[in-house]
């Protein structure tokens, strides 16, 4: 994904009345049951509108649905896919500072991407001290953490 921020990703969004008509060859629903309307970001991400107005996010087999106001959440998810899927693009090149709200929403959004509940004093001891981080050292970071915290709470049962 083209390095942007959490902010400069959102702002990129657009609502369409048609996913299929503005992304031909998108698939999204079955032929002919259109329009699908929701909204296109860079890159082609997506996020769809369902028929109840509620917002619909599907990536690979996970699938999350949140009201109409609760757009934010599900940006956060996508934008996270969307640095963590191309590490060797230039955007996990993108340097997060530990003061940075975008190092937040990259790591909130990569937590529900991964479907990981970890408490945030977890990343808080592994991102203090560093200067900034890398996408791709984010990454892995999230995914220690993620993984430490598991453990931690099978032992403690």
């Amino acid at each position: 994904m083209q390095a942007m921020t959490f902010e400069q990703f959102r702002a990129s969004g657009r609502y369409v009345e048609d996913l299929e008509k503005a992304m031909p060859g998108l698939g999204v629903g079955y032929e002919g049951d259109g329009p699908f309307p929701g909204r296109i970001y860079a890159n082609g991400l997506y996020i769809e509108k369902n028929l109840e107005g509620n917002w619909h996010l599907i990536i690979e087999r996970d699938e999350w649905i949140r009201a109409p106001g609760d757009l934010r959440e599900l940006e956060e998810i996508l934008w996270s896919f969307g640095l963590a899927e191309d590490p060797a693009d230039d955007g996990c090149g993108e340097l997060f500072l530990p003061t940075d709200g975008d190092l937040n929403e990259f790591i909130r959004g990569y937590c529900k991407l991964r479907h990981a509940e970890v408490d945030g004093d977890a990343f808080g001891i592994h991102f203090s001290g560093a200067e900034a981080f890398r996408v791709s050292d984010a990454i892995r970071i999230c995914d220690e953490t993620i993984k430490c915290w598991n453990l931690d709470r099978r032992s403690a049962r």
